[in-house]
């Protein structure tokens, strides 16, 4: 059982840490639910599942079948955790591949990620993100 986020990819107005893509896209979420019960700290590396990922056209969701490819694809965000919230950057890896199918953009598409695990930078470990149920911010 997962932490499960939906929402639009902004651009986040912070520094970006180490390992993130060209731009500073990504989520925030409450520090409460992620960064706080775990310990987590900058630069710690947030995998996933990529559930669904659909263009927003005048706020309104809207599906694409070239999109359906991206379903189930492992997804890393880069965790930037501040006072005002976690912020989830768009890892390396994850930038190329939402940039090769034209989804890299502010504001204009929505991603619903399913988090399962979480990689401390600095040792390494790995640790399982809500194993007993599906947390939703």
């Amino acid at each position: 059982m997962p932490l499960l986020i939906e929402g639009r990819l902004e651009e986040l107005g912070v520094k970006m840490p180490e390992g993130t893509g060209d731009l500073p896209l990504g989520f925030r979420i409450p520090g409460e639910v992620l960064s706080k019960p775990y310990g987590l700290r900058e630069g710690d590396i947030l995998v996933g599942r990529l559930l669904e990922v659909y263009e927003l056209r005048h706020g309104l969701p809207r599906s694409d079948e070239t999109l359906k490819e991206l379903s189930d694809s492992e997804v890393k965000f880069v965790l930037r955790p501040l006072l005002s919230g976690d912020y989830l950057f768009l890892h390396r890896d994850t930038w190329l591949l939402l940039r090769d199918y034209g989804v890299a953009m502010p504001g204009r598409y929505a991603l619903k990620v399913m988090l399962i695990k979480a990689i401390r930078s600095r040792t390494g470990e790995e640790v399982e993100i809500y194993p007993r149920r599906t947390v939703v911010p």
